[in-house]
């Protein structure tokens, strides 16, 4: 018997991914499309996932403001396979290095994390941005034909040496349907609030952020009732990091 050739999801994930950003209005940017000047010319610049000179496009992308006025590129990079969201190496960390310390350009063709980190690398070398986040989003169709997806987050800065520090994965199962919006209130808790009291331990930074953000939004949940539990993780207003 022939094996069945499974085909990408790729444009449906995309799709769904790009509804919910639009749903909040927000500002993103396709492929082809221009966010700034100087990110412009940082993706051009930048090797491609090729090897090549120039030509990065990732497949979305955005600017974030928080409280105090600094801005966070959001790059985000699509796929359409079953575990094609993150390669990563013995230690853990996103696999964009071979043993010989050249570009992996294999695990950054062909799975999404890996892509968007490669892409926030540009940003980090020819930008003044320091901070950035890199998501990776794939899926695929199950046995009913249902569409699946996961997603998988990167804090990715100069002070991790642009390796990439996971945030968290998410798929579409229980209370993961947040999708991105986790995103969005982890950068507040940890890059603003706990950085002052944690200092650059990020690791530490991560965990006092994620225990505390939890705490607080399931006892909100509880406590309100009437209030379904993604209402609470989705932002209510323009502000994208207002708590």
């Amino acid at each position: 018997m022939a094996k069945r050739t499974v085909q990408s999801v790729e444009p449906n994930i995309a799709d769904l991914a790009n509804g919910w950003l639009k749903s909040y209005n927000l500002d993103y940017k396709l492929e082809q499309e221009s966010l700034n000047d100087s990110i412009d010319k940082a993706l051009n610049e930048y090797f491609s996932k090729q090897g090549k000179s120039g030509g990065n496009r990732p497949d979305c992308k955005l600017l974030l403001q928080d409280d105090n006025l600094k801005y966070y590129p959001i790059l985000i990079e699509y796929k359409g396979y079953k575990d094609h969201l993150v390669k990563t190496n013995n230690d853990g960390q996103v696999a964009n290095k071979t043993a010989k310390n050249e570009p992996d350009f294999k695990n950054i063709n062909s799975f999404a994390v890996n892509g968007a980190v490669h892409y926030a690398n540009a940003l980090l070398q020819y930008t003044d941005y320091t901070d950035i986040i890199a998501i990776g989003m794939t899926g695929y169709k199950d046995d009913s034909d249902n569409l699946r997806h996961e997603i998988g987050v990167y804090y990715v800065s100069k002070e991790n040496y642009g390796v990439g520090q996971k945030v968290d994965d998410y798929t579409d199962e229980g209370v993961s349907k947040v999708t991105f919006w986790h995103i969005l209130f982890f950068m507040r808790q940890c890059v603003v609030a706990y950085r002052n009291v944690c200092g650059d331990d990020f690791c530490v930074v991560f965990v006092c952020a994620t225990a505390m953000w939890f705490a607080r939004r399931v006892a909100s949940a509880v406590f309100l009732q009437k209030k379904c539990f993604f209402d609470l993780l989705t932002p209510s207003s323009g502000r994208i990091f207002g708590y």
